[in-house]
């Protein structure tokens, strides 16, 4: 069974994807099918869940160790 995306939800993921990994869901290439697998998921939930599953490196996160800053 396929579920529509609603545009609020996809809006909200689209920002989350952004926030996280500079990426949209177009810049990630996915589709009306690839996103009905995260739907369920509340948007920053689903983006985060996304790039753990294809392995996206997050720009959120302060990478250097208190010794290199």
């Amino acid at each position: 069974m396929q579920r529509n995306v609603d545009a609020r939800w996809l809006q909200d993921f689209d920002a989350a994807m952004k926030r996280y990994f500079l990426i949209d869901h177009a810049d990630a290439g996915m589709d009306e099918i690839e996103l009905a697998r995260y739907v369920d998921l509340r948007p920053h939930v689903a983006a985060l869940q996304y790039g753990e599953d294809y392995d996206l490196q997050r720009v959120d996160i302060d990478w250097l160790s208190p010794m290199q800053r």
